[in-house]
C-alpha cells in the first residue's frame, strides 16, 4: 500500500481517490450504456421472434383454411351439364344464362331479386331446366323435366356432402309438396304450377341471340 506524508501526500492521496472514483463511474457509464444496447438487441430479437411466430400461425391458419375449403364445383351436381359451356346462340356460358333467366324470374314472380350462389340448390335447378330445354327442345315440358331430375338427384344424393362445395339448401329437400311435383308431369301440373315453368321457358327464349 502506497504511503503518502505531509500535506502534500495527503493532497496527492485525495487525488488519487478522485481519479479511482472517475474511473469507476466512467466504467459503471460505459457498462450502463452496454447494458442499454443489450437491452435494445434483446427487444429486437423478441420483436423479430414475435412476428415470425405470428406469421408462421397466419401460415398455419391459411393451410387450415385451404385444407378445409372444398373447391367450387364448375358442373351441375349430376354431372350433366358444364356451367362455363359457352352457348352460341345465346353469346354467353349456361351459368350467365341462369343468372339472367333468374334475374327475369325474380321479376316476373315480384320477389327481390338476388343473384344464385354457383352450386346452390337453385342454380342447378336453372342449370338443369336450360340444359334440358336446348338438349331437347321442348318448351316448358323440358324446363319441369330438368327440374325434376335435379331435385330427385339432390334429395336422393345430397352433392353438398361431397367434396365440392354444392351449397346445402335453406329449405331441407324432400318435403311432401315438392316431391310430388318432381313425381308429376308437366301435362298433370295445376296451372299455377305450369305457369311457373312457363316463365322460365319464356325468359329462355328472350335471351336468344342468333335465332
Amino acid at each position: 500500500m502506497t504511503e503518502y506524508k505531509g500535506k502534500e501526500g495527503w493532497e496527492q492521496a485525495l487525488e488519487t481517490i478522485k481519479e479511482m472514483k472517475d474511473f469507476i463511474t466512467n466504467e459503471n457509464i460505459k457498462i450502463g450504456e452496454e447494458n442499454d444496447k443489450l437491452k435494445e438487441k434483446n427487444s429486437l430479437l423478441i420483436e423479430m421472434v414475435n412476428q415470425r411466430s405470428s406469421y408462421i400461425e397466419k401460415l398455419e391458419e391459411e393451410i387450415r383454411i385451404l385444407k378445409n375449403t372444398k373447391p367450387t364445383p364448375n358442373v351441375s351436381a349430376n354431372g350433366e351439364f358444364r356451367y362455363n359451356f359457352y352457348l352460341e346462340n345465346f353469346k354467353m356460358t349456361r351459368e350467365e344464362l341462369a343468372q339472367k333467366v333468374h334475374k327475369i324470374n325474380c321479376e316476373k314472380q315480384g320477389w327481390d331479386y338476388h343473384p344464385l350462389k354457383v352450386g346452390s340448390f337453385g342454380f342447378d335447378n336453372l342449370i338443369m331446366s336450360i340444359g334440358y330445354k336446348l338438349r331437347d327442345n321442348n318448351g316448358p315440358v323440358s324446363i319441369h323435366s330438368g327440374w325434376n331430375v335435379n331435385y330427385i338427384y339432390w334429395t336422393d344424393s345430397k352433392p353438398y356432402e361431397g367434396k365440392y362445395n354444392y351449397i346445402a339448401p335453406f329449405n331441407s329437400l324432400g318435403d311432401e309438396r315438392r316431391t310430388k311435383l318432381s313425381q308429376t308431369k308437366y301435362d298433370d301440373l295445376d296451372e299455377e304450377e305450369k305457369q311457373k315453368d312457363i316463365i322460365i321457358d319464356e325468359a329462355v327464349n328472350s335471351m336468344v341471340v342468333n335465332k
